[in-house]
C-alpha cells in the first residue's frame, strides 16, 4: 500500500465532530428554546392596551372630531421611555371611528414613543 492509498482510505472514514462543537450546538438550541419561551410568556402575559374612555363612540360614517385644548390641559407632559426623555405638549382632543387600511411598525430612534403608524379611512373615504 502506497502513501497515496493510505491517505485516500483515511479520508473515506467518517469523522466524528469534536466534543466542543456538539456542546456548542446543544447550547445554541437551548438558548433558542429559552428565547422562544420568554417571548411567548411576554406575549401571553402582556394585557391588551385599553382605549382612553371618552365620549360616545362615533359612527364610521362621521368625520373625526378635533377640539383645541386650553389652560392647564396644554401643560407639557414629560415621559421617560426607552432611555430618552420626551416632552409632549397636548394641543387638542381627537375622536375618531375609522377602518384601519394599513399599519407599519417602526424600530428607529422614535419607536419607543410611537412604535406604530396607522393608515385610517372614515366617512366617505371608507371604501
Amino acid at each position: 500500500m502506497t502513501t497515496t492509498d493510505a491517505l485516500i482510505n483515511k479520508s473515506e472514514q467518517p469523522v466524528k465532530p469534536p466534543v466542543f462543537d456538539t456542546i456548542l450546538l446543544g447550547s445554541s438550541i437551548i438558548v433558542l428554546l429559552v428565547a422562544i419561551a420568554l417571548l411567548l410568556t411576554f406575549l401571553l402575559k402582556t394585557p391588551p392596551l385599553e382605549s382612553v374612555p371618552g365620549q360616545a363612540p362615533l359612527s364610521a360614517t362621521e368625520s373625526p372630531i378635533q377640539n383645541s385644548l386650553t389652560g392647564s390641559a396644554t401643560n407639557p407632559i414629560v415621559l421617560d421611555i426607552g432611555g430618552k426623555s420626551w416632552t409632549i405638549t397636548p394641543r387638542a382632543t381627537y375622536q375618531i371611528s375609522a377602518r384601519i387600511l394599513g399599519n407599519k411598525t417602526y424600530s428607529d430612534w422614535q419607536s419607543p414613543l410611537a412604535p406604530r403608524d396607522l393608515a385610517l379611512a372614515w366617512a366617505a373615504n371608507d371604501n
